[in-house]
């Protein structure tokens, strides 16, 4: 008796470190597209909160998702876009967004000039030390709105 019992504890516990372990090797990152924003912003605000009080801005946007609206300054990559790059006129700072793989832009989806609303995870910012403006990035991005 003492010996099935230990047996069926032996393989209750195995069974359940090999379902967890199953779980985690195949687990999938979350889709940011269906993620709600932390932060609803222009990229205007957005610039301007950067280039006021930088740490302040690092603080509250750093590691949090980030849905920003404005227009778009340029794109970059092939056949699909894999960066877009939006901005304000009053500023030479931008924000640059690497797009989702799994969320592939087609090129001539995004033009120059056009607005967009684009979310993604905030990873840091890229001050210019020669007054050239700066760059604030965000990773895994989705178009949430496109005219």
């Amino acid at each position: 008796m003492k010996k099935r019992t230990i047996l069926l504890i032996a393989v209750v516990v195995v069974t359940a470190i090999s379902a967890y372990v199953y779980i985690q090797i195949n687990r999938k990152p979350p889709d940011l597209a269906e993620q709600k924003a932390a932060y609803t912003r222009t990229a205007g605000a957005l610039i301007h909160a950067f280039e006021t009080n930088e740490q302040q801005a690092l603080d509250s946007f750093v590691n949090k998702i980030i849905e920003v609206e404005g227009i778009v300054k340029n794109t970059e990559g092939g056949e699909r876009t894999e960066i877009i790059v939006l901005g304000d006129d009053q500023s030479q700072t931008s924000i640059r967004f690497s797009m989702d793989s799994s969320h592939p832009v087609q090129t001539n989806a995004v033009q120059e000039g056009m607005s967009l609303r684009v979310k993604g995870i905030c990873t840091g910012y890229n001050p210019d030390e020669l007054g050239l403006g700066a760059d604030i990035v965000l990773n895994k991005s989705v178009i949430t709105y496109k005219p």
